[in-house]
């Protein structure tokens, strides 16, 4: 099974970055911090090191096969204040998987930024496991 980009961010989000590359020659400008709620002290500095992102990385498909792979510890850290929906529905399809531990971080997309401690706690956490 392939899912790509699009399957997470649905086909108007899709066609909006095909406009854009059409018009920055195949590329996706920087999206700004502030779209996914970087912190106000780290989004000038986000900003400046964002450099534009080839039409592949947001739509390309990557093989689904980890729900397959013999990996014993599976966890998701999901930002709840990200700054848009479209990693929802796999926030909705993990929290309730056995296979998964899902962890709801009250911050915007950058949780090293915005919560360092709190990811450096989980992450030390999921690697003792």
């Amino acid at each position: 099974m392939i899912v790509g980009n699009s399957d997470i961010t649905g086909a108007e989000t899709a066609l909006a970055f095909l406009a854009q590359a059409n018009r920055h020659g195949g590329m996706i400008p920087p999206i700004p911090a502030a779209v996914f709620n970087v912190n106000e002290a780290d989004a000038v500095w986000v900003d400046t090191m964002s450099v534009p992102q080839p039409l592949a990385t947001f739509v390309q498909g990557v093989k689904a096969g980890v729900d397959s792979a013999p990996v014993a510890n599976r966890t998701y850290a999901f930002a709840t204040r990200n700054g848009g929906d479209w990693l929802v529905q796999t926030h909705a399809r993990l929290k309730d998987d056995p296979r998964w531990t899902v962890h709801d971080i009250a911050c915007g997309h950058a949780i090293m930024l915005d919560r360092p401690d709190e990811m450096v706690a989980l992450l030390l956490a999921e690697a003792g496991k």
